[in-house]
């Protein structure tokens, strides 16, 4: 089976008929077969697009099967439903994948200190006399 990693990357251009800069892709396949004595040699080669939209990595990828390294970019899931890419399995890089652990672990230790100080606010001495009248 074959592995290859798969990243696109802002390359900025001129528009000649617009005179403006526009925002294309260098869309990045790498292969590495080392790691199980495969025959092929650690190679990187680099696509030039004019978008990163599905329909480019369609294109790019539709005589490849195997498994693909990815960030967690829609249009790379979008490979997996469509049935030009059929043989594709993806496999997704865990260093992205880390960055969604920690940012929940920060909004949930955030969100709990914030229930603390809730909880530990100092109430006055009319509403803690109050409620001992009620439980009497």
């Amino acid at each position: 089976m074959r592995a290859r990693g798969c990243f696109a990357t802002q390359m900025p251009v001129v528009d000649p008929r617009r005179g403006k800069v526009k925002k294309c892709q260098f869309w990045a396949h790498a292969v590495d077969d080392r790691s199980w004595q495969g025959p092929a040699p650690p190679a990187v080669a680099y696509i030039f697009a004019e978008s990163r939209g599905t329909k480019e990595i369609v294109a790019q990828l539709m005589n490849f099967k195997g498994v693909l390294q990815v960030d967690g970019y829609a249009a790379y899931r979008a490979l997996e439903k469509n049935k030009i890419t059929t043989g594709i399995e993806l496999a997704f890089c865990l260093t992205h994948s880390r960055r969604n652990f920690v940012s929940v672990s920060i909004d949930d230790i955030n969100q709990a200190l914030a229930e603390l100080a809730k909880e530990k606010k100092p109430r006055s001495k009319k509403s803690s006399l109050a409620s001992k009248k009620h439980v009497n």
